[in-house]
């Protein structure tokens, strides 16, 4: 069992990295590769995909954190129907748990995936991880209880430096902007002020 720390150490990086981690699934994601896929921000699986959480079937559990993360992508009752059977299932079925985003031809995956990163390449950096973080903290709090605090930098009281950042160094003007028809903002950083302004 001595791969159980570095495997935690794995997934649990991922699943807290400030930038964005697209799963790009094809072929056999079991075991320690459906924790891999539970962990990232998002995941597209090819239609021939397969998963498995398979641990059972070899008398463990599952060790990279798969008791606890499957049941915050997929709910409750389906993760222990999951892990207690050992069942495989296709990326329809994925999908439809909400284990997976969606399933795409075999053939389109990595341009997908890739189309999908460059997409969220345009987004604002500092505000990408303030989400990805505000996410992750909620989730990991007991109960899954809201905590207004988590979302509103003048009551966090130093919980995120990088999220009262987003929230703050930020031009209104260019935020509203971002929302008039046909607009396509992009991000730059002024050197002297440090605050993030619309390219003109």
């Amino acid at each position: 069992m001595h791969f159980m720390r570095p495997g935690h150490q794995m997934t649990r990086r991922v699943e807290s990295f400030p930038k964005p981690i697209i799963a790009a699934v094809n072929g056999l994601a079991f075991g320690g590769g459906c924790e891999l896929v539970e962990s990232t921000h998002i995941a597209l699986a090819a239609d021939t995909a397969t998963f498995c959480k398979a641990e059972i079937n070899i008398g463990i559990m599952p060790t990279f954190g798969g008791t606890q993360r499957l049941p915050r992508n997929i709910g409750r009752k389906a993760a222990i129907e999951l892990i207690l059977t050992g069942r495989t299932f296709d990326a329809a079925e994925a999908a439809r748990l909400g284990l997976i985003n969606r399933v795409v031809p075999a053939a389109n995956l990595l341009d997908d995936a890739l189309a999908l990163a460059n997409l969220l390449a345009t987004k604002p950096p500092l505000t990408l991880a303030a989400v990805l973080g505000a996410i992750r903290r909620w989730a990991s709090d007991r109960g899954g209880r809201f905590r207004p605090d988590r979302f509103n930098p003048r009551r966090s009281r130093g919980r995120s430096r990088i999220r009262r950042k987003a929230t703050s160094n930020v031009s209104w003007t260019m935020m509203a902007g971002a929302f008039r028809p046909h607009a396509n903002p992009q991000y730059r950083r002024l050197q002297r002020s440090g605050r993030l302004s619309r390219r003109q």
